[in-house]
């Protein structure tokens, strides 16, 4: 019975990609916890640590991975419609869903390319979902965009 249950748990953190290490640390933490935890609490509590700590990592590549990207900031927003300027020009995008943007806003992100786009906008720590109208606009182009 004892193997059949090592198996399990084994199982467990082979499918759900949880690290030995996190895992042992939450075991160690819920066993010994004061809610008299003890093999089971251990075990949740270790699988749970390992969860949380592998979540936080993708979270950081994926901030990581805006940060190295193109970035900019939003200097006129109207009626959902957006001028991002950058190195290159200006972004035009239409809001589409998630955090709205705000002027001031500073955006990451792929800014290269037409359609739907995911921005990540640095100062607020949430992501935007944009249509991209046009990108390595001129100014003359962003007033005509806002404002037709």
């Amino acid at each position: 019975m004892k193997r059949i249950f090592l198996a399990f748990v084994a199982s467990v953190i082979i499918t759900q990609d949880v690290s030995y290490a996190d895992y042992a640390e939450g075991f160690k933490a819920g066993y010994e916890s004061n809610s008299g935890g003890g093999f089971f609490g251990g075990l949740f509590e270790g699988i749970n640590t390992g969860l949380e700590r592998r979540r936080i990592a993708e979270e950081r590549e994926q901030n990581s991975n805006y940060l190295s990207s193109s970035k900019g900031i939003v200097v006129k927003e109207r009626n959902g419609k957006c001028a991002i300027e950058y190195s290159l020009g200006y972004l035009l995008v239409e809001w589409y869903s998630g955090y709205p943007p705000y002027e001031g806003d500073i955006y990451a992100g792929d800014f290269l390319g037409y359609g739907m786009k995911e921005l990540y906008c640095l100062n607020r720590d949430r992501t935007t979902r944009f249509w991209v109208e046009d990108y390595m606009a001129s100014a003359d182009k962003a007033r005509e965009f806002l404002y037709k």
